[in-house]
């Protein structure tokens, strides 16, 4: 029995052995055949960055990465505010002057993760100045060639009392190669309307005085819906809609948040960013444009900020209290329409002209 025994013993062992090594062996064959995958596959992956985006993706994360160590080693964090002009230049349109049709606040606080935006009505008139705010790019054109967004936000800085981190001038051009980058936007309309005198692009307004030929007619459904570039920005621009909720400029200044947010989600979706070519062709359009005004450091330090909080930042939408009556329809009222032919145009004039009352407002919005 005893030599039974044993040799029952050895062979049990021996098979053992035999199994762990076996079992070791191909564990070891699958570490090695993993690890060379994922070598390759981020040899593959760098290779398709660096293809559409011109630069390698560890040269950027170096640069942005000094931003983000900076930023989650304080302790303090502090706001940070960018001011966006949206020029509407129409090619052919007949314009003289290059306008801003969109002025907007945008502040991202990071103690409480959250991003609010402000826009200002582009018919605030300003009296010391003795002009609409969205003329003041214009004016900053001729105060200084180089950089004509500078006078805006020295503007904007006394009216609101806020400082800007930077000033992002972004063209109707801009943000269709944007859309159309991303693959569209995601927008739910509140419900359909028609505008049947929308300016057609490409028209000399100043030689050309058939309404056939200067306007078309656009329609947009209600629901939700998938907008290509050149949709979205017919949805931002139209303003001529007999729709009485649609066809005013604060209606206009409501979809552009709409298309700048669904833009935004977009772009932050960790499933559309994985895509090597998508991230590099963002970073291509991003560095083309404006790298000189948000560096790579700057988005380190944003970046810094969401690591801290582990979390997509909550998104608001702060509107200026203003009325089309002549005279404030209540005591937080900050802009009235007089009559036109106070400054011969249509101009939302300041309650307060001395702005203390917009500054309170800012503060009180955390803005």
């Amino acid at each position: 029995m005893t030599h039974w025994f044993r040799r029952i013993v050895a062979s049990v062992v021996q098979g053992t052995l035999v199994s762990v090594f076996i079992g070791t062996s191909v564990l070891l064959f699958l570490l090695a055949f993993l690890t060379g995958w994922i070598v390759q596959r981020s040899v593959v992956l760098h290779d398709a960055f660096l293809e559409t985006a011109g630069r390698s993706p560890l040269t950027i994360a170096a640069e942005a990465g000094t931003g983000w160590w900076q930023t989650i080693r304080q302790e303090e964090t502090e706001p940070f505010r960018l001011l966006l002009l949206g020029i509407d230049e129409v090619a052919g349109s007949g314009r003289s002057a290059i306008l801003t049709d969109t002025l907007m606040m945008i502040t991202y606080q990071p103690a409480e993760n959250t991003v609010s935006t402000l826009s200002i009505p582009r018919d605030v008139y300003h009296p010391e100045y003795a002009t609409k705010v969205n003329a003041l790019y214009f004016y900053g054109t001729e105060r200084n060639p180089a950089a004509p967004e500078k006078f805006t936000s020295q503007v904007l800085t006394e009216m609101t009392g806020v400082d800007f981190d930077g000033v992002v001038v972004v063209s109707l051009e801009d943000v269709q190669d944007l859309i159309d980058l991303v693959g569209g936007v995601t927008v739910d309309v509140p419900h359909t309307f028609t505008d049947d005198r929308f300016p057609r692009s490409g028209v000399d307004v100043s030689v050309e005085t058939d309404p056939a030929v200067l306007y078309e007619t656009i329609t947009f459904e209600a629901g939700e819906q998938t907008m290509d570039g050149e949709t979205a920005l017919k949805y931002i621009r139209t303003r001529k809609s007999a729709d009485p909720e649609e066809g005013t400029d604060e209606a206009r200044t409501r979809r552009q948040r709409q298309v700048l947010s669904a833009l935004f989600a977009k772009m932050t979706d960790p499933h559309f960013i994985a895509n090597p070519y998508t991230a590099g062709r963002l970073y291509r359009w991003y560095a083309d444009r404006y790298q000189d005004v948000v560096s790579l450091y700057d988005g380190g330090v944003l970046a810094g900020y969401l690591w801290k909080t582990q979390q997509i930042p909550e998104f608001a939408s702060v509107e200026l209290p203003v009325t089309a009556s002549s005279v404030a329809t209540d005591s937080a009222t900050l802009f009235v329409h007089p009559p036109t032919e106070k400054y011969g145009q249509w101009v939302y004039e300041p309650v307060d002209p001395t702005w203390q009352q917009l500054q309170q407002f800012v503060r009180q919005n955390n803005l």
